[in-house]
């Protein structure tokens, strides 16, 4: 299995100014009409970063370059803070980036009770016109995750628990069925370094 350190995070302020995002692998076939057949191989986007952007002094590259050879270049996964898709808020702040602060406990319907389950995958749902794509959010920012159940704010440690590691949040009694249960929260992205750091400390890292 995969190495993962869970700290210390990846330097928000030099993360802050990264540029990256979602991407996925489509295979097009041409064919001999001229018309195009699109195959989708991945389900989930894979994310990369470039934190190049962000390394505007001397100390930040010796900042990145000390974080770079704690992890072992890229044997150990780290938590990475995206400047543009880091919480459940609809209108986050940079605030909020930093501190981790402002979620609300209805933010994201994250599953529908049946009366038996306990646990429950936190998640993240982008919409468009058309369509609802979820995302599995494993990592959790510590002290942001809220949670409720058919509109109420529910406790934490007094009516549920979450594991920040795998972002895996469990009830101490099952929802009712057909109650939303619901969930706020700030989240990093697991990731590693996918290469070396060259001479202009140009790097970029991709999902773990």
């Amino acid at each position: 299995m995969a190495s993962f350190h869970e700290a210390p995070t990846f330097p928000k302020d030099i993360a802050w100014e990264s540029r990256g995002g979602p991407g996925f692998t489509t295979q097009v076939i041409r064919k001999r009409t001229g018309s195009e057949e699109r195959v989708a191989r991945w389900s989930y986007p894979l994310h990369r970063y470039d934190v190049s952007y962000g390394i505007r002094s001397v100390t930040a590259a010796r900042a990145v370059k000390d974080f770079f050879i704690g992890r072992l270049g890229s044997a150990h996964g780290f938590r990475f803070r995206d400047p543009f898709d880091y919480t459940t808020q609809a209108s986050p702040t940079l605030e909020s980036y930093i501190n981790g602060s402002a979620p609300v406990f209805s933010d994201v319907i994250i599953a529908v009770g049946d009366g038996t389950t306990k646990t429950f995958q936190l998640v993240k749902k982008y919409t468009d016109a058309t369509v609802t794509r979820t995302r599995n959010i494993v990592k959790p920012l510590s002290g942001t995750v809220k949670s409720g159940v058919n509109g109420v704010e529910k406790t934490i440690t007094t009516d549920w628990t979450v594991d920040t590691t795998t972002g895996l949040i469990t009830y101490l009694v099952a929802p009712p069925n057909g109650q939303n249960v619901t969930a706020g929260l700030v989240f990093d992205v697991p990731v590693r370094f996918s290469e070396g750091l060259d001479e202009a400390m140009l790097l970029t890292m991709k999902d773990f």
